[in-house]
């Protein structure tokens, strides 16, 4: 896979995390090639951390920088690192904490609706969101995610629909049921956030959500869409068209 793929999907990932440590009330320094994000919950990955978008910083550096920034702030925080573009960190920070594919997609996905009871929509409205904080939430509570944190990470639920985020809701009989969001920068969005509340799983409903933000980003003047996928989701996104290119690695609390 080319570099310039990789360093734009790198990119706006990185984009997406200075944005939710914004909203959060949290923390952004970059300097140097290095950014370094925090949020207003104490979880590292992936609301606190440190990753490298230019420049040839060493691990011990980056390390250094990242713990001198958390240090007065009290966060734990997680070193990422993406194959491909940071196979320096990769070899000198060891085994990783936590990895996950990137894939991308660089089409349009066809539509999918697992059936006449579900609506997909923008949540363009107070209720969409609370709808959509609330089966986010709760869809990541059961892989050890608090929903305090994203209540905490999510103050102003605003913020989930501005000029570069775009949050969806998937409704079952007008019950909201699943949910997810996009992050873009220039023609690149980051799909985040995608989870099913746990009465509606293996009910199609993340498939369906993935796609129409894909769909949403192309509609919108995207030509590609990246994600990182979580292992139960692989196989979703794989349905949707996405492709493997990449791997990220996560280091929480590294030491080099």
């Amino acid at each position: 896979m080319t570099s310039d793929l990789l360093h734009r999907v790198h990119d706006n990932f990185a984009g997406a995390v200075q944005v939710m440590a914004a909203y959060s009330g949290g923390k952004v320094l970059e300097e140097d090639g290095l950014v370094c994000y925090s949020s207003s919950s104490p979880s590292p990955f992936p609301w606190n951390g440190a990753i490298r978008v230019s420049g040839d910083l060493p691990a011990e550096e980056v390390v250094r920088r990242a713990s001198a920034f958390f240090g007065p702030i009290g966060h734990g925080f997680a070193v990422g690192a993406l194959e491909g573009i940071d196979d320096d960190l990769i070899t000198a920070l060891g085994e990783p904490s936590d990895s996950s594919p990137e894939m991308v997609m660089d089409h349009r996905p066809d539509p999918f609706v697992p059936g006449d009871e579900v609506e997909v929509l923008v949540a363009s409205t107070d209720d969409h969101r609370i709808d959509w904080l609330r089966v986010v939430s709760e869809a990541f509570e059961t892989l050890g995610e608090s929903r305090e944190t994203w209540h905490l990470n999510y103050p102003d639920l605003e913020s989930v629909n501005n000029p570069k985020t775009v949050a969806m809701v998937a409704y079952v009989d007008e019950e909201p049921a699943a949910g997810g969001m996009y992050y873009r920068s220039g023609s690149v969005i980051e799909v985040l956030h995608i989870g099913t509340a746990n009465a509606f799983r293996r009910r199609g409903l993340g498939r369906a959500i993935a796609s129409a933000l894909t769909a949403h980003g192309f509609d919108n003047g995207a030509t590609l869409a990246s994600l990182q996928a979580e292992p139960m989701g692989f196989n979703t996104y794989r349905r949707v068209g996405y492709e493997v290119v990449s791997n990220y690695h996560w280091y929480i609390n590294p030491t080099a």
